[in-house]
């Protein structure tokens, strides 16, 4: 659902005539109303003008705005459904306490409804023209929640077959300026992608900081705020995709020299350390023919180097021996650590405690 609110250039004759054509091909009519005589057109707007004139100052009374739907919500729009929703769009717009007609039109593939309302209210207040577009859209996407409405992505429900003048241009270049950002990750990139559409992007910048804080997109003749083509497509908004692509970007090459890190085989002391698999390596053999003195020769050496190799490994496994050191004095020892005076003691001693027969 979107509003579309008309400027107050006409009056309610022109109004009301348009909204309510009498003619069958627009297939139009009054699904709820207020404060006016329903006989017929010149009623309804004299009853309109009768009331205005309670607040001369008032130059332009007459409010015009039409509400469309998209046409997913064809099949559910009863008159008594959208009447509901109009006077709901009404109260939260502050158009409230005053006379109005709501017409439906099914001359279009997508229903739409026309509200014509009187600026002067009962109480003789001035109610807002209803000019105020960023409310407006804000109350529509609302009203779409409540109700279940189908919501369109961006702009995709536009019927580009009955765009015209600058509506189309501007259709088609949000297009191209939208599929350029696709393409892109960063500024340099959008103004390439741009050109090759024969778009340039303009910058607009502070006047005190010099930064740039807009921007506008122009193919030579005609030119468009970025805001003015959608929403997204405002400086503040490329500025905020660039940033996000560009930290996606970094956590990416994160992840991937993390990956790359475990890759690498481990690493103690400095040395690199084969990885151990289940797959048996066959190591690649070269036949060659060599002369029988360099076979002796290379046969003693590898004799010799097997010799070191086996002595490095016998002294690694039994670990070297180091004899007990005893206590004091001097003299020799034995193998075991026992000097030789020791010895001589024990025996003499030991004929001290045999018994005397």
């Amino acid at each position: 659902m979107t509003a579309k609110i008309k400027e107050n250039t006409a009056e309610f004759g022109a109004r009301v005539n348009y909204v309510n054509n009498p003619d069958p091909k627009k297939k139009a009519h009054i699904i709820a109303s207020n404060g006016v005589l329903l006989d017929d057109n010149h009623s309804i707007i004299h009853s309109f003008e009768f009331q205005a004139e309670a607040k001369p100052s008032v130059k332009k009374p007459a409010g015009h705005l039409s509400l469309n739907f998209a046409l997913q919500d064809k099949s559910r729009l009863t008159d008594e459904l959208m009447a509901e929703i109009a006077e709901e769009y009404m109260r939260q717009m502050g158009i409230a306490d005053t006379q109005f007609i709501l017409v439906r039109h099914q001359d279009r593939e997508h229903d739409h409804m026309h509200l014509v309302y009187n600026r002067v209210s009962y109480r003789k207040k001035t109610i807002n023209s209803g000019n105020d577009w960023k409310k407006s859209t804000k109350i529509c996407r609302a009203i779409m929640e409540k109700y279940g409405l189908y919501v369109a992505a961006g702009k995709e429900q536009v019927n580009k077959d009955r765009l015209k003048g600058d509506d189309k241009l501007r259709y088609e270049m949000m297009h191209k300026v939208m599929d350029a950002l696709k393409d892109s990750g960063n500024w340099e990139e959008f103004k390439e992608a741009l050109h090759d559409d024969g778009i340039e992007a303009r910058f607009r910048y502070h006047q005190k900081t010099h930064v740039a804080n807009g921007i506008s997109f122009t193919n030579g003749k005609y030119t468009f705020r970025g805001s003015d083509l959608d929403k997204s497509l405002s400086f503040r908004s490329i500025e905020n995709y660039f940033d996000k692509e560009q930290a996606n970007n970094q956590n990416l090459h994160t992840i991937l020299a993390h990956d790359n890190a475990n890759l690498l085989p481990p690493i103690v002391n400095n040395l690199s350390v084969p990885s151990i698999t289940n797959q048996q390596q066959t190591p690649q053999i070269t036949s060659q023919v060599v002369s029988s003195e360099q076979e002796q020769s290379t046969s003693s050496d590898n004799n010799r180097m097997i010799g070191n190799l086996t002595e490095a490994g016998i002294e690694l496994l039994l670990g070297t021996q180091q004899a007990p050191i005893s206590p004091g004095g001097g003299g020799s020892s034995d193998n075991h650590g026992w000097r030789d005076d020791d010895r001589e003691k024990d025996k003499k001693n030991s004929y001290t405690y045999k018994r005397r027969r």
